[in-house]
């Protein structure tokens, strides 16, 4: 609505440049889902601005992330990142004997062996770059431009004001909090999920035989219907937005409840918290409370 706004490549930055060898633009979008919460759309997107509560809500993630070692990256206009070490296990629990369900599905894909790593969990995130490289060709999927650390890892990046984008070398989920038309205490939460789909002529100019890891996402993919539901629809497990999303959704209405009782007068950030805090900062500078 600002007819004197910057184009969307010179707002988001450095922050737009991060994510750009992901290549979004080359994706196909497969899934496309909103869901009405019982929140304000600022509690979602704070939501996403911390990992301390990982450990508690999302317990899955210590068998394939280890969030507490994430690296922080605040960008100008608000915008933020984080960069979170994968194909491996949380530093705060002990180092498994023998790779995980979660590790073993992710060797497996790419030709790697899960009882060879028995006694060495630890070396998988090491391997899953070059085990990636090697398969790529065969699988569809061409990983040329993109660094070692970015084969074997997660990034997020939160988007001011109200977006979040998450990617990996092979899929990305685009997700938007969406203030409610009437109410402050509800918003709506959309999410675009894409995924690159496999092409045979990278196997062909490797010399290899095409074998995506599933055919199906090689066939021509139209574009999905939107589907629309409630926060109880995915309580009541009628509606999925992926069993990490699931649970924040179970208790992000609690969190609104607490923001709305008598005994909450303000909160003090603390250091897990400096990308909510960048946030708030730019939120306020861009609604004139602060100059600087």
């Amino acid at each position: 609505m600002d007819e004197d706004a910057p184009p969307l490549l010179d707002f988001l930055g450095k922050a737009g440049e991060a994510f750009a060898p992901y290549h979004l633009e080359d994706m196909t979008l497969y899934e496309d889902q909103t869901v009405e919460l019982d929140c304000n759309w600022k509690a979602v997107f704070d939501n996403f601005g911390e990992l301390y509560h990982v450990d508690h809500i999302h317990p899955q993630h210590e068998h394939l992330f280890d969030c507490p070692t994430a690296e922080n990256h605040l960008y100008e206009y608000g915008h933020t990142g984080v960069v979170i070490d994968g194909h491996t296990v949380n530093t705060r629990m002990a180092i498994p004997e023998k790779p995980n369900a979660f590790l073993r599905g992710q060797l497996r894909m790419f030709g790697g062996d899960p009882d060879a790593y028995e006694g060495r969990v630890l070396d998988i995130r090491k391997d899953i770059p070059r085990l990636r490289r090697e398969a790529g060709p065969r699988l569809g999927w061409s990983y040329d431009k993109m660094s070692d650390l970015r084969l074997s890892d997660i990034e997020q990046y939160n988007l001011f004001p109200n977006t979040m984008v998450t990617v990996q070398p092979d899929d990305a989920i685009v997700m938007r909090a969406r203030p409610h038309p009437t109410d402050p205490n509800k918003c709506f939460w959309d999410k675009f999920s894409f995924h690159r789909q496999p092409r045979a002529e990278v196997a062909e100019r490797a010399g290899v035989a095409f074998e995506p890891h599933d055919p199906a996402d090689v066939a021509p993919v139209a574009r999905p219907e939107h589907d629309q539901f409630t926060q109880d629809d995915i309580i009541s497990g009628c509606k999925t937005m992926t069993i990490t999303i699931d649970q924040d959704i179970h208790l992000i209405r609690d969190v609104q409840a607490g923001m709305r009782s008598r005994g909450f007068r303000d909160t003090q950030l603390c250091d897990d918290e400096i990308r909510v805090q960048h946030y708030h900062d730019w939120m306020d500078h861009w609604m004139g409370v602060r100059n600087e």
